[in-house]
């Protein structure tokens, strides 16, 4: 399936470059399978596990001159045979590294060889003791962790040496022979290396430079790397070129086998994946996030990826999609979220993230008209109990009702319920307030596949007049008025009842009265703040009998009730009904 010769021509290690040795230990402990090098060469030697690839790097002679007391040299260049030198020298070994030109080099020097191919060496005659040098080095490839993996499950056990205090000797020696036996059957399944699990390492080395790209993904973006004496490497232009039934023919195996692979891959993917649950969650994780995942989340990773390489070369063969997970339906997603969601992305995550609570969209809009309430409603909230925050309530300021056009009012309502955020809205009582409802109310959604008004009218509140006076006493607004003046300026409840009366006739009483007995301009915020204080410092009597006294702390209870009481719909179904119900608007006729 792979000989040396094709690995080498096809140069089928650009994206996957094959790993020595220690690397490739390094990246099996990673991912839980605790092996090392004794191990693999046990392997080697029982003829179940192989290297795809050896190479003995070249000795020669370099010509140096030493420096500094003897104690650095600098090199003159390779003593070439024939050559005469009568000044220093030092043995070392040359370097490799996979390119094409350099691996033919080496393959037709008998430097590079497929070590299935040759009888067994011990991996102590590849060190040179004298020079401390490794002159022989192994290489693997990243998806042999799938053999390696079925090798090691196979040959492991675990066993209660407690258990054993009970058995007699005789009871012990059957119970060695019985796993002798064992032991030898497993052998000669994986001898040679002739089993699935290679094959299916072996192919997706084949397929590496073509698909592998596509496993580096979030699903959105896909990273491309390969080493950089490969700078002019093109993936794109490789991808143009593909031949998916022409490499099949070459393999020497048929589509068949190839659904084979993927559907091992799948089910033993899933087997070992602690986290197999978070599965479509974890898709869309960045590659370095994956990354950082450890022991069997991480060999799972690795298992899905080889997963996925062999289900999109199986797709280019035959035109047709196989299951990702065939341990349940092909279609049970479309089942669940909707047809055509999940290979939409952007609507597979906004379900999947409303599905595991993950969404940051906020679940309700509170559109407030001032400064004043912009500032102090989300931290009257805080103090009775209620991060907005942790709630999902996010506040906007509409800057007075005055200035605002109800037609861009209307797309951000619209645009929010279409998306299943309540907006609601607090407005003071003046400017046309009540046309500017009324006028909201008539409007239709412009959402597609929904037939309701874009807003209830219970999402649109207007105080009796405006935040203070529905709010808080004359004597409360004249203190609050006195304390930001420190009282060089008082202020009688007889004349916070006069604006109270003139509110609606006269623009903001209360800041013309500041300005006429101040001759300063009134800081409306600050004097927000203030009431805000005196209420949270007597926060226990503004309840009877569990109930609210004050219309501002009635109305915080009502958002946060609404906020906590809208789920978020996790599948197209779901959405199409809650638009349908009348909870974002009336439904229209």
């Amino acid at each position: 399936m792979l000989t040396i010769e094709k690995l080498i021509e096809d140069e089928l290690f650009i994206q996957c470059p094959l790993v020595p040795a220690d690397s490739f230990v390094s990246y099996c402990k990673e991912r839980d399978l605790s092996i090392d090098r004794e191990d693999l060469e046990l392997y080697e030697k029982l003829g179940v596990f192989y290297p795809i690839a050896r190479v003995e790097f070249p000795r020669y002679t370099e010509k140096i001159e030493y420096v500094e007391n003897r104690t650095a040299f600098r090199s003159l260049g390779i003593l070439r045979e024939g050559e005469v030198w009568e000044g220093d020298t030092r043995e070392d070994y040359g370097h490799f590294l996979w390119e094409k030109n350099l691996a033919k080099e080496f393959h037709s020097e008998g430097l590079l060889w497929a070590p299935m191919e040759r009888e067994f060496t011990s991996w102590n005659n590849f060190y040179d003791k004298e020079l401390m040098e490794r002159r022989i080095e192994s290489y693997y490839s990243i998806f042999q962790i799938f053999p390696l993996y079925m090798i090691t499950s196979s040959l492991s056990m675990k066993i209660s040496l407690a258990s054993w205090t009970t058995y007699d000797k005789e009871a012990i020696d059957k119970f060695v022979n019985q796993l002798s036996d064992v032991s030898s059957s497993v052998l000669e399944v994986f001898n040679k290396g002739e089993s699935l699990p290679n094959e299916i390492s072996l192919t997706c080395q084949i397929i590496s430079n073509r698909y592998h790209p596509k496993t580096r993904s979030d699903r959105r973006t896909i990273n491309i790397s390969y080493p950089s004496h490969y700078h002019d490497w093109s993936w794109r232009a490789y991808c143009r070129k593909w031949d998916a039934k022409e490499e099949l023919t070459k393999m020497g195996v048929n589509e068949e086998r190839i659904k084979k692979y993927q559907e091992a891959m799948s089910m033993h993917a899933r087997c070992c994946d602690p986290i197999a649950d978070w599965y479509d969650l974890v898709q869309f994780i960045s590659v370095d996030k994956k990354n950082q995942l450890q022991g069997s989340a991480l060999l799972a990773q690795s298992f899905y990826a080889m997963e996925l390489m062999l289900r999109l070369f199986y797709k280019e063969l035959s035109g047709q999609e196989l299951s990702e997970d065939i341990s349940t339906e092909a279609e049970w997603k479309e089942k669940v979220f909707g047809e055509g969601i999940p290979k939409s992305n952007m609507l597979f995550l906004e379900y999947l993230t409303n599905l595991f609570h993950l969404n940051p969209r906020p679940k309700l809009i509170l559109v407030v008209e001032g400064s004043s309430e912009y500032q102090q409603v989300p931290r009257l909230a805080e103090e009775l109990g209620y991060s907005f925050d942790r709630l999902g309530i996010r506040i906007e300021l509409l800057e007075g009702i005055g200035n605002f056009k109800s037609e861009k009012l209307e797309r951000f309502i619209d645009h929010y319920h279409s998306l299943q955020t309540i907006v609601y809205l607090i407005l003071d009582n003046e400017n046309n307030a009540n046309q500017f409802k009324n006028k909201i109310l008539r409007k239709k959604s412009r959402c597609p596949d929904v037939n309701r008004y874009i807003t209830n009218e219970d999402y649109i509140f207007l105080w009796d007049t405006c935040f203070e006076f529905d709010n808080f006493s004359d004597i409360e607004i004249a203190d609050a008025l006195c304390s930001i003046f420190d009282d060089k300026h008082c202020f009688a409840e007889s004349e916070i009842a006069g604006c109270r009366n003139a509110f609606g006739r006269q623009k903001d009483p209360i800041a013309v009265l500041t300005l006429n007995k101040t001759g300063v301009c009134l800081n409306k915020p600050l004097l927000a703040g203030k009431l805000i204080d005196n209420l949270i410092s007597g926060l226990d009597a503004e309840f009877v009998k569990g109930k609210p006294k004050r219309k501002l702390v009635e109305k915080i209870i009502e958002i946060v009730k609404l906020a906590s009481r809208n789920y978020q719909p996790w599948s197209y179904d779901l959405w199409k009904k809650n638009q349908k119900s009348g909870f974002l608007g009336k439904i229209a006729e």
